[in-house]
This record gives C-alpha cells, structure tokens and sequence, in this order.
C-alpha cells in the first residue's frame, strides 16, 4: 500500500529542515492509527471529540484497526500456498493439512498434502496426500452439491423464513444497540467533565476512556455486521442457491483464485484421509440450511 501511495504521488509534510519525502511503511501505519480521521482529537493523551468533519466513518475505522491487529498477530503468506490451504483438514486430528514437498535425487518434485500434527507422533493418520488426487476429491465434492429448480423454489421458501425470523432477532438487537450507544456517548461526555473538575485523577481517566472506546468500537462493529445482514440476507441467499444449482461447473471451469473463495464460502472444512471414502465436509450457512432445508 506504501508503495502504491507513493507511486500516485502521496509523500510526507515537509518540515522547517527536511523536505518531502516519501510515504515508509512505518509511517503508513501511524496515519491508519490517528484517531483524528475518524473525528478524535489526542491532546496530552486525552481523546476529545473533534470540531472537524470526521473524513472516514465509525465501520471504515473499526475494520481498519481489526485488520492492523490481526496483521500485527502474525497474519502472513505462507511459502508453500495453495488455494486448498485452510479448507482441507486430517480425518483421524481434525488438524490442518499442509503442503509438503519432496525432491527426488533426479530433481523432479512431487507435492503432497499431510497432517500438520503428523509431526509430534500424535496423529494415526502417516500417509502423505498427492495434492492432485486432493484437487480432484474436492472437485468431485461439488458433484454432490446440487438444486434441481423444484427443490431450488422449495428451499428458498424455507431459508427465506427461517431468516425473516432472524431478521426481526436482528432488528431487535439494533434497537438496543442504539440505547447502549447512547449510552456510552453520555458516559464518555461525564468522564471528560469529571477529568477537567479534577474528580478523577489521569491515570483512572485513561483506563475508563480506553475501556469506553473499546465498548463504542465493538458496539459499532456489531451495528454493521447486523446492518449488512438485514440488507443483504435474501440476496445472499438466491445467490447462494444459484450457485448450488449446478456447483460443480462453477467450481471446475473457475480458476485458483476463485476455487479458493468458493471453497472458503461454502465449506468450513473439508476432513480427509488416504482412502477415498474418507471425506466428510462440513457446510458453511447459508449452505448447510439449504442442503439440510428440513433441520429446524
């Protein structure tokens, strides 16, 4: 992103003695972590609600410092990808199974699926996977995945109940999000008066505001995940049967890149072994309702 930044001409604030200069890595963070975008002032430590416009919303902001920390946990690419990485499981652990590859004296490589567990002797499962017998038993998954257009209308009656009823949960939640954010504004506006007539010392005034911040954050996060659902759940949901009503051409004309996000879309996991009639798939929703359209 720095990179980028720079090449459509982004550079610092030249100083009294430095001139402009270009956009670090480093400094790239800072700015995605200035409160001051969102409509916060810092002075001494202290968050104050800002005069300004804010220049980005409350959603943009909190999504941004989620993917920050997550990257800052150790979030990276992996030397040996494959678009299979994270979907495909061991039957015996329910570990991961990763690539591994292994160089004959010829120099020819042969590339394998195994169980990352298989290591520590704590799996029963030793033998290694050939990744091109692995693509091949998730594309022949998908074969059994499918909606003639009688079940498809069916389904989608069902699925679509089943989620108007968790809509109005939904719309439920909102409302007391609303109070609880209301909320949380009066209380940060109290804690700001308390800390300026002294009735607080600095140090407990930090820890409320954080603690108050995290609360608005998380508050906003769920108001926008439950939003997005309100408005999108019968769309995800058609597209989700259109999809199913003939998986498995989709998934075999797709190229990698899309293999991997269908397959991350419908499954939470595919569980394997050696033989071929070890495999079990674990559906994500709406995926595992619409196949299942008789649980409750």
């Amino acid at each position: 992103m720095a990179a980028e930044l720079g090449a459509r001409g982004l550079t610092t604030r030249p100083g009294p003695s430095t001139p402009a200069g270009s956009l670090t890595v480093n400094g790239l963070h800072r700015l995605l972590r200035n409160p001051y975008y969102k409509g916060v002032v810092v002075h001494n430590g202290i968050e104050h609600p800002g005069r300004h416009e804010p220049l980005i919303g409350p959603v943009t902001w909190a999504t941004v410092q989620d993917i920050l920390t997550s990257r800052r946990n150790g979030e990276r690419s992996r030397t040996h990808d494959h678009y299979l990485n994270g979907t495909v499981f061991c039957v015996q652990c329910g570990r991961r199974l990763i690539v591994q590859h292994t160089r004959t004296k010829s120099g020819r490589v042969y590339e394998y699926f195994v169980c990352h567990r298989r290591r520590d002797t704590t799996c029963r499962q030793r033998k290694s996977l050939p990744i091109g017998q692995v693509e091949q038993r998730v594309e022949d998954l998908y074969r059994t995945i499918k909606l003639n257009p009688g079940q498809r209308e069916q389904v989608e009656q069902i699925v679509l109940a089943k989620l108007h009823r968790q809509q109005a949960v939904n719309n439920q939640r909102l409302e007391a999000i609303t109070v609880e954010t209301q909320t949380v504004h009066a209380n940060q506006a109290k804690l700001l008066e308390a800390y300026y007539a002294d009735a607080i010392p600095r140090e407990l005034f930090l820890t409320h505001q954080r603690r108050l911040s995290t609360e608005q954050a998380s508050l906003v996060r769920e108001r926008a995940k439950l939003e997005g659902e309100n408005t999108e759940i019968r769309q995800r949901v058609r597209d989700a049967l259109d999809l199913l009503h003939d998986a498995h051409t989709t998934y075999a004309d797709a190229p990698v890149t899309v293999r991997k996000q269908l397959n991350r879309a419908i499954f939470a996991g595919i569980f394997l072994g050696p033989e071929p009639n070890q495999i079990r798939a674990d559906l994500n929703e709406p995926f595992a309702t619409i196949t299942q359209p008789n649980n409750n």
